[in-house]
């Protein structure tokens, strides 16, 4: 799930159980000046990260579909 805000990330922490966003990931969101491409670099890093473990990955782009291609694209797809 790319991370869209700090607010967002926080968020899913606090709510959601299965979410585990980690306090670098958004120290570097909050300290981003472009918000959007540090949330696609870290999720095409996120993605070839997990290249080796699994046969694929289920982005939860959470109305930031179009963000799709270019995730794909800095992962090496």
């Amino acid at each position: 799930m790319p991370i869209k805000s700090v607010k967002m990330a926080r968020y899913a922490n606090e709510k959601i159980p299965v979410i585990a966003i980690p306090e670098d990931l958004i120290r570097q969101i909050d300290q981003a000046d472009d918000v959007e491409a540090t949330s696609i670099r870290l999720a095409a890093e996120t993605v070839t990260a997990l290249e080796s473990s699994c046969a694929g990955v289920h982005l939860m782009m959470l109305g930031a579909e179009r963000r799709i291609p270019r995730i794909l694209e800095s992962a090496g797809f």
